[in-house]
């Protein structure tokens, strides 16, 4: 009997682990704005980096794991809404130098395709748009977990990649003493999304 009973625990432990690991059904999620961050860094003086973030920004995807082609991203951010900490360095980066947001209002990413067929990590190719500019871009994307909370869903993705602002048409820069610039041109961009199922 006791042996029966260990068997039995031992395998919904089994079953447990693996279900703890394991996707969870496809769904459409929203973005949670409120456990989301779109973040950034740029080389400074060439010695250092300055990071920031959008604080206002919208979005949805789809997560097929068993399908993984068919997942999809739509991400729109409020350029006005960057912040770097600096109040003077944030009204430089909105005027017509850099971002231009009265302009151009919207940062817009648009997904084309999934490259990879590893659920947990795989490269989300899009189009990116940024100072009315648009480019093709490689996001590259890690699941963080895939969860239910209080009956419903939750997802997390990690998400990465790197450009250049002057494809962008954000072009402008000062000469240091030294030769130098002060800002650099590549422009790390993370983003921690979390989302739940859409409608719900």
């Amino acid at each position: 009997m006791k042996s029966s009973n260990a068997f039995f625990v031992g395998l919904m432990i089994a079953v447990l682990s693996v279900l703890s690991i394991s996707p969870l059904w496809a769904s459409t999620f929203t973005m949670d704005t409120q456990h989301t961050q779109i973040g950034f860094k740029v080389k400074h003086m060439t010695i250092a980096y300055v990071r920031g973030r959008f604080d206002r920004f919208q979005g949805s995807f789809t997560y097929d794991p068993k399908d993984l082609k068919a997942s999809h991203a739509e991400i729109r951010i409020q350029a006005a809404s960057i912040d770097t900490g600096s109040t003077a360095r944030d009204k430089d980066l909105r005027s017509a130098a850099f971002l231009w947001v009265q302009k151009y209002p919207w940062i817009t990413f648009t997904s084309t395709k999934v490259i990879g067929s590893n659920p947990q990590k795989f490269n989300l190719l899009g189009k990116l748009t940024i100072h009315g500019v648009t480019h093709i871009v490689q996001l590259h994307v890690q699941l963080g977990g895939q969860i239910l909370f209080n009956g419903k869903e939750q997802i997390a993705f990690h998400a990465s990649t790197l450009i250049n602002r002057k494809h962008y048409g954000i072009i402008w820069n000062k000469i240091l003493d030294n030769g130098g610039f002060l800002i650099g041109n590549h422009v790390y961009i993370t983003l921690e999304v979390q989302g739940y199922p859409s409608g719900k």
